[in-house]
């Protein structure tokens, strides 16, 4: 299907103009309008390598390097949707053979759900056209990718992704014809994802952690207990010595009067 290919020319006016009616409807999406526009709006920038899976195209040409752009605009919560355009470069494995260029142009989905403060995984699902070949040809394609992107910075996320796709062959291209049949391509990269600033990054959440760790482990002087107060010992009143009981002395009783002798 891309075997003798020239590197492909720039894309068609009715392509381009495609693609710009594409953007300015996510960028017009609801949601979107009025002084939120801008917190709602991204651009991620991605680039790395590529290649071809299967027979007959893994067997012509070999990996490559890719690049792409995304203007996205956040809808509800972590979903949105986003106009994309993208180039793939394979060069070839044969020595009489010529490397591929193919633009992809379309539009996807997004969903971003930040997982913890360090950043947020990465879903979507994208379509659109390929553009490749000396005529300019213009083939469907399909894709999805996962990844996961660290807030590097308050308006900066980076992180790897993987995308799977497949550009689908035309009607003189399919296998029942004894064409190449689809065309399996994979990427993997960076992506740069610039944004409205967060309020919380990476570094930020890095910085905190590292600070309660030493809060916990920083070791802490043992506390010295006050000495228990000594109580003074109770006064113990010396008994009272009770006077000895006055022991009123007998009374004698006066002898009895004799009484004198009668007179005789």
């Amino acid at each position: 299907m891309y075997s003798q290919q020239t590197p492909a020319p720039c894309p068609r006016r009715s392509l381009r103009l495609a693609a710009c009616g594409a953007l300015a409807a996510v960028l017009l999406a609801p949601g979107a309008a009025g002084a939120q526009a801008f917190e709602r709006l991204s651009l991620n920038l991605e680039g790395g390598a590529t290649g071809l899976v299967g027979a007959p195209q893994s067997d012509v040409y070999g990996v490559g390097g890719s690049g792409s752009a995304r203007l996205g605009v956040r809808l509800a919560g972590p979903f949105g949707l986003y106009a994309l355009a993208g180039v793939q470069y394979w060069p070839t494995s044969r020595d009489n053979g010529t490397a591929a260029l193919t633009g992809l142009y379309g539009v996807g989905a997004r969903l971003a759900p930040h997982v913890s403060d360090l950043g947020a995984m990465l879903i979507e699902v994208e379509g659109g056209a390929s553009v490749s070949g000396a005529a300019s040809r213009t083939l469907p394609f399909v894709a999805g990718a996962v990844g996961f992107l660290f807030r590097a910075a308050s308006v900066l996320d980076v992180g790897p992704v993987f995308r799977m796709g497949m550009i689908v062959p035309g009607a003189d291209e399919s296998t029942s014809n004894r064409g190449t049949g689809a065309a399996l391509y994979w990427n993997g990269g960076l992506s740069f994802s610039l944004h409205a600033p967060h309020a919380h990054t990476v570094v930020d959440t890095m910085r905190a952690s590292t600070a309660a760790s030493q809060h916990i482990e920083a070791p802490t002087a043992p506390e010295h207990h006050a000495a228990p107060e000594h109580h003074a010992a109770p006064e113990h009143a010396a008994p009272e010595h009770h006077a000895a009981p006055e022991h009123a002395a007998p009374e004698h009783h006066a002898a009895p009067e004799h009484h004198a002798a009668p007179e005789h």
